[in-house]
């Protein structure tokens, strides 16, 4: 199962060599990125790692877990405390899997053996994020992202920044612009580098009525990789049943290699107060483990 995963990354993300695996844009930031196809306008610190507009919470803390493929783990963290009119914002995200075995080839036949060692795979995202409203209709943000890789007795680190803005035409309607990776940067290891490409986010939320909301994003990547297309979307709406709990669903596009696959995933939220537990729900071609599930804990002072 380790080396299966091994492969897997690979293929995504050494041999087209040449983007660095950001561990949200892998699985997903939370399950309301999974569910709604993007959190650009969640309420809760977990937005960090999408967009640096984040909510007028006095206090926001945001955990994000899930385990994909059986072995292969995602853990995001996040906090964001709220000046007046201006939000701090810290996040921490690491993706990877550990216990890879080495192997050795022993004999005149080459038999592979395990050597009894294992070494491990991990990507990491620290981003800080801070948020001006200019008024109620208005706000800008910017970001400072610093990555690092590990792959067996390998390490490499970088670092980029962001920007965004977000503009409330009227009560139904909210616009953001994020672009990612402003800078010409990339993850530096002993001898190679993988590259941090631009990203220009647009992304629409329309509040169709009092139950129901509409959110759209497109996503686009000016990267040197030959990605089948460089424009991902994705689309999905949430319905509230009753005050404290909604549904939603989405379908979105997302790169699996340089290829784009298109999926179809769900969730809800139970709202108790200042306390938000959320699950998304989506399917994947892993026979092993084909259904995926999303977890997340918020709390908004």
């Amino acid at each position: 199962m380790k080396k299966l995963i091994l492969i897997l990354l690979c293929l995504t993300g050494f041999s087209f060599a040449a983007d660095y695996q950001i561990p949200s844009q892998l699985v997903g930031s939370s399950p309301t990125s999974v569910s709604l196809g993007t959190n650009i306008f969640e309420n809760e610190a977990i937005a960090v790692f999408e967009t640096d507009i984040l909510a007028k919470n006095k206090v926001s803390v945001s955990a994000f877990n899930v385990k994909t493929m059986n072995d292969y783990n995602t853990t995001m963290a996040a906090i964001s405390m709220s000046f007046k009119d201006v939000i701090l914002g810290v996040g921490v995200s690491t993706a990877g899997t550990d216990g890879i075995e080495i192997t050795a080839e022993q004999g005149s036949d080459n038999e592979i053996i395990s050597t009894g060692q294992t070494y491990k795979y991990i990507n990491a995202h620290y981003k800080g994020s801070i948020t001006y409203y200019l008024s109620e209709l208005v706000a800008v943000g910017g970001g400072i992202s610093y990555y690092s890789s590990q792959i067996y007795n390998t390490t490499g680190a970088g670092f980029n920044g962001s920007i965004s803005t977000r503009f409330k035409f009227n009560e139904r309607t909210d616009v953001v612009l994020v672009i990612e990776n402003i800078l010409s940067t990339t993850v530096q290891f002993d001898s190679s580098d993988e590259a941090l490409p631009m990203q220009m986010v647009f992304a629409s939320r329309y509040q169709f009525n009092d139950q129901l909301f509409l959110v759209g994003s497109l996503r686009n990547t000016y990267s040197n990789t030959e990605y089948k297309s460089n424009q991902l979307f994705s689309f999905g709406g949430q319905y509230s049943l009753v005050k404290h709990l909604n549904i939603s669903a989405s379908i979105f596009q997302e790169y699996a290699g340089i290829n784009v696959k298109n999926n179809v995933a769900f969730g809800t939220c139970l709202m108790l107060d200042k306390l938000f537990f959320q699950y998304a729900y989506k399917v994947v071609d892993y026979e092993e483990s084909s259904a995926q599930h999303f977890l997340a804990m918020s709390i908004n002072l």
